[in-house]
């Protein structure tokens, strides 16, 4: 491979140290291409104020960043990483003008750049995903609206729970993930561009602010040495806040393979969640939910990659941090794959009135009971020992429906339906100033 960075007199013998050094970042790099596109029309603008570039000459590359964005760019044997595959068609069209493109940046301020676009993309992407899932966990629980179960407490009969109370308790986990993106979100939104290698450009003036307008972000990563700094550190965050959406997920899977034991069968799952076995013709198992479940431990695998990455190191930016790119993708693709699935699931799953009801057994009841006995007028802890001698003696009642003793709101048949729709705006907000961005960039 000849690569743009090469040495005067530096050999192209050296082939083990490509393929082990770019062979991986390349792959990887295919996804980052309209992202670095639109990063390059962004600093061609900022060297047209700098008057690095004529204005004419701007519109030549600005045009040519147009047709490269439109032609599905892929990466050639020959181009050691998205930023060389760019520059080197630019070149080839453009000869000199196109050798002016790398003037007053890095590799490193770029691909932190394309990174951020990247991931603040996905961030959308996931918030959208997990406010569908909250809508259908609402519809989950109107559709079962009074349906009671025995809830537990150290895996044993605990107290009269409800689908309502159930579905809501996980909508609210998901909930308070949406409340984090926006900050998320913010620490990923901030630009690089203009730190180059994170000591600056010198002799060269550059309109850093400009250039993070043209690219949607909020503001400017403005002590150049803060860049390569931040990596792994934001990553991270935005790891965390990705782990946590599908911890969600995973104890909900849990949940379910519980409910749709034969033990309990508070729930039927749909046929397209489960397969049968090889040997065994009467089973169902639930294959997704455990792939569900089991996926949390992957994507606490990549945010400890992540973490580990960037410890132990002096400022500035090292080759290691490469590898924190690899484990990023891989946990926005194993995100958008499980919090689909979990939708499927959760669109797949049928309560069982009848087999709810019949876990409402006595001693399910008895915290009811006690309840009642103190509303007469018995303090509770004498309440709770009568209770204790009437679950005894057989003299708890099983009557009525069980809801009907709760009136707090949040409470098992009292459903609260948080409003949602502020989310939903803060998305297509954001989408709304990327696209509006890109046309700046490249009208």
């Amino acid at each position: 491979m000849s690569s743009l960075w090469k040495k005067e007199g530096q050999s192209d013998s050296h082939d083990w140290f490509h393929a082990f050094t770019t062979e991986q970042d390349r792959a990887l790099d295919r996804r980052l291409v309209p992202y670095d596109i639109w990063t390059n029309a962004a600093h061609a603008a900022v060297l047209r104020r700098s008057g690095i570039l004529t204005d004419a000459e701007y519109a030549t590359l600005r045009g040519a960043l147009a047709s490269l964005l439109d032609s599905g760019l892929t990466l050639a044997p020959e181009d050691e990483d998205v930023h060389s595959a760019v520059e080197n068609r630019l070149t080839a069209e453009l000869g000199d003008l196109g050798k002016k493109i790398h003037t007053a940046r890095s590799r490193n301020d770029q691909v932190l750049t394309d990174l951020r676009l990247h991931a603040r993309e996905q961030i959308l992407h996931t918030s959208t995903r997990i406010v569908s899932i909250v809508n259908t966990l609402f519809a989950i629980s109107e559709k079962n609206s009074g349906i009671s179960f025995a809830g537990t407490t150290h895996t044993q009969p605990a107290m009269p729970s409800s689908v309502d109370a159930w579905a809501l308790g996980y909508a609210d986990l998901l909930i308070q993930t949406l409340n984090a993106a926006p900050s998320v979100y913010a620490s990923v939104n901030r630009s690089p561009l203009g730190s180059a290698a994170g000591y600056g450009v010198p002799y060269v003036e550059l309109d850093r602010a400009y250039g993070a307008e043209l690219l949607a972000f909020d503001s400017v990563i403005t002590p150049v040495a803060g860049v390569q700094l931040s990596r792994g550190l934001d990553d991270l965050r935005l790891a965390d806040w990705l782990c946590y959406g599908l911890g969600v997920a995973h104890r909900v899977g849990a949940d379910l393979i519980w409910m749709a034991h034969p033990a309990q069968g508070f729930v039927r799952l749909s046929d397209d969640q489960s397969s049968g076995s090889s040997i065994m013709p009467q089973k169902r198992n639930p294959d997704a939910l455990e792939l569900i479940r089991g996926s949390w431990h992957e994507a606490t695998g990549y945010a400890h990659t992540i973490r580990s990455l960037s410890s132990g190191l002096i400022s500035g930016y090292h080759r290691d941090l490469q590898l924190i790119k690899k484990a990023n993708f891989a946990l926005f693709d194993l995100t958008a794959s499980v919090l689909d699935a979990f939708e499927h699931c959760l669109n797949g799953i049928q309560f069982d009135a009848d087999a709810c009801k019949k876990s409402i057994t006595p001693d399910v009841m008895a915290t009811h009971h006690a309840n009642a006995l103190v509303k007469s007028g018995l303090p509770f802890r004498d309440a709770y020992r009568q209770a204790a001698q009437d679950l005894k003696s057989g003299s708890v009642s099983l009557s009525g429906n069980p809801l009907d003793a709760y009136s707090n709101p949040g409470e098992p048949g009292n459903p609260v339906y948080p409003d949602v729709s502020a989310h939903v705006e803060w998305v297509n907000t954001q989408f709304s100033r990327i696209q509006d961005a890109k046309d700046r960039c490249f009208g």
